[in-house]
């Protein structure tokens, strides 16, 4: 079991953008995959190209490894940073294999103000 949890994480270090979560408690950097939120009604096709792909520069889906416990950010007193942007969490969720925590897959949104940057 450890052994999938091993490989998960290699698979975050070497191909993840580094991300930093910072709080009051501090500021803490991980790797982690993140992309344009795809609609299955492909609402996205009217959107705009950035640096992260095509996307109406609202929601974003988030993979980051299972040592980085998305559950305890509540999103008030805790932000999400990729290099200048800001984003913020909106739901995530832990996918597990037996009692190991392997990943966490959230849906964020980058903050009002940020979007700015992305043109």
């Amino acid at each position: 079991m450890k052994h999938a949890v091993d490989k998960v994480q290699k698979m975050f270090c070497r191909f993840g953008r580094k991300l930093t979560i910072s709080s009051e408690n501090g500021d803490s950097d991980f790797q982690a995959f993140i992309q344009p939120l795809r609609y299955k009604n492909k609402m996205y096709l009217s959107s705009v190209h950035g640096e992260l792909g095509f996307n109406t520069l609202t929601k974003f889906l988030l993979l980051c490894p299972g040592d980085v416990d998305l559950e305890s950010v509540d999103g008030i007193n805790v932000r999400l940073c990729l290099g200048d942007r800001d984003f913020s969490v909106d739901h995530c969720e832990k996918v597990c294999f037996g009692e190991q925590t392997l990943y966490f897959w959230a849906i964020i949104h980058q903050n009002e103000g940020a979007a700015e940057n992305e043109n």
